[in-house]
């Protein structure tokens, strides 16, 4: 008898030994599966709002407390917090687009990413769902086009492209005194894409009585210049172009010469040469300079005979071909190999492209205008036999004229590149229509993950993603969420004219007076003759 019951307690002691270990396992795989689940439902068919997963938390205040789930329950832990702020701040920019949401849950992202930082200091998050980075607060504001955190906390930023972004949102909104203030605060960072930014905007805005401030952007611009021109890191070397380019519009906005360009040759090579000669042609033109305005001409003519092509021939002669009176040499000037004339579907997207943009020559209004004049004289006592490539250049000067500042144009070319991607929006929108509201939020999630299919033109964009929004409140922080990873690729006032075209075609009177005041803010910036080269650098 006793040895029967000693038995059978053994037996009871190894259940309740076995219960107690196995208990908190169990309870943390609940919570594992319960909160993959929950955020795999997120972006679903299925899902109308946004679920809370913190309700799967039950039970890690046991499993924390048990020395063999405590540093998997507190990961756990960590990355539920960290998730959840993750997946509700980008459900207010997607999933339920709203501009008080976004600003409140702003908040708590911070600070779950605090507590990672703090805690394992993991880079990923990949425990409960697929793998996602551990993202800065500011980086996802980046990502969700949330301009209002990243201008108000924009001394916060430690990362270079999220201080670029700060900068860049605060000129698309034309808080010009905002974006003067941040390129201050982010002066001497070490990222030298970051120093070339901070220069070009001190050196633009130049605040008054601050001087010292701008010579010492301006002399990281020149540090940056001659680095890329003559170092080379791993058989890896930049192209010191750009930097040349603020170095040369900054020592003018400060009344100073610009140092001796660097020797091409050593590491990085000297590209946006095409700007820098019209900048140079420019500069000796306002000054009324005749000798230098000569010398800058002939460096144009003589880069205009190289055998390179270039994609700027037209815009570089229009500086002074009124000038030429000979037909033989006005079509020597612009002769082109064939396959270099700008085709129909090219050249509005060499326009538009911020790319491109960065090394366009910046040629006045009124010298496409003279240029266009004095073509089509030419085109009137020119015969049969030489008007070809005349014509050439008198559609290319027209086409100039329309997109003046730096928006596609109406005309045949422009359409050319288009119209195929109106008619695609068109088949968008007929599907769109149908849509219940629950589909429209699963439909916004897949765009905005696939914003590398984004069309070209941001007007076919934003007109047909217009459509997937639920109401007008929605539609503003959905469209910023949707543009705010894909900014770089155009400039800001092609930005902003399409904002402002989808918001009139809508009817939505008060957005279309918004982004129309921030376009024609952005266009009066870039028109400014003495810094226009740095707000073109800076995405204007």
């Amino acid at each position: 008898m006793t040895t029967s019951l000693k038995r059978h307690g053994w037996w009871l002691s190894a259940i309740v030994v076995t219960l107690a270990y196995a208990t908190p396992i169990a309870l943390q795989n609940r919570v594992v599966n319960c909160a993959r689940a929950c955020f795999a439902s997120v972006e679903s068919r299925q899902q109308a709002a946004l679920p809370d997963c913190e309700t799967c938390a039950v039970g890690l205040a046991v499993t924390t407390r048990v020395p063999w789930t405590h540093d998997f329950s507190l990961r756990v832990r960590e990355e539920l917090t960290a998730r959840t702020a993750i997946t509700a701040y980008l459900d207010a920019a997607v999933g339920e687009p709203s501009a008080v949401a976004l600003k409140d849950r702003f908040a708590a992202l911070r600070g779950a990413w605090l507590l990672t930082d703090g805690g394992s200091g993991t880079l990923k998050l990949d425990l409960l769902g697929k793998a996602i980075p551990v993202a800065e607060p500011g980086r996802l504001a980046q990502l969700v086009g949330d301009r209002r955190a990243l201008i108000e906390r924009g001394l916060h930023w430690n990362q270079w492209h999220v201080a670029t972004a700060a900068i860049e949102g605060a000129l698309l909104e034309g808080k010009v005194a905002r974006a003067v203030r941040l390129a201050e605060h982010y002066r001497g960072r070490p990222n030298t894409d970051l120093r070339l930014r901070v220069a070009a905007m001190l050196c633009a805005g130049m605040p008054e009585g601050k001087r010292a401030v701008v010579k010492q952007a301006y002399q990281h611009a020149i540090d940056v210049m001659e680095a890329r021109a003559t170092k080379r890191n791993a058989d890896f070397a930049r192209d010191f172009g750009s930097a040349r380019m603020v170095v040369e519009s900054c020592a003018v906005a400060l009344g100073e010469a610009p140092p001796k360009q660097p020797f091409a040759g050593h590491a990085g090579r000297l590209d946006h040469h095409e700007q820098l000669l019209a900048y140079r042609w420019r500069l000796a033109h306002e000054r009324g300079d005749g000798a230098a305005r000569l010398a800058a001409r002939h460096a144009i003519e003589a880069f205009l005979g190289r055998r390179e092509p270039t994609p700027y021939r037209y815009d570089l002669a229009a500086l002074f071909i009124d000038e030429v009176s000979s037909l033989d040499d006005v079509i020597t000037l612009l002769r082109l190999r064939p396959g270099e004339e700008p085709s129909p579907a090219s050249v509005p997207e060499r326009a538009t492209l911020r790319a491109a943009l960065l090394d366009r020559p910046v040629v006045p209004v009124e010298r496409y205008r003279a240029a266009h004049r004095h073509i089509t004289s030419l085109i009137v006592e020119a015969d049969s036999g030489g008007g070809r490539p005349l014509r050439s250049a008198q559609r290319y000067y027209a086409w100039r004229l329309l997109s003046a500042d730096g928006l596609p144009s109406a005309d045949k070319w422009w359409a050319a590149s288009v119209v195929p991607e109106k008619l695609a929006a068109r088949r968008r929108e007929a599907s769109t229509k149908k849509a219940a509201p629950v589909n429209r939020r699963q439909r916004r999630y897949e765009l905005f993950y696939r914003s590398e299919h984004q069309p070209a033109s941001p007007d076919s964009l934003i007109a047909a993603a217009s459509l997937l929004a639920s109401s007008s409140a929605e539609l503003e922080p959905w469209l910023d969420a949707l543009t705010g990873s894909d900014m770089r690729r155009h400039s800001l006032r092609s930005w902003a004219f399409a904002r402002a075209a989808a918001a009139k075609r809508r009817g939505d009177r008060a957005a279309a007076t918004v982004w129309w005041n921030r376009y024609r803010g952005l266009v009066a910036l870039a028109r400014r003759p003495a810094t226009a080269e740095l707000y073109l650098f800076l995405g204007l």
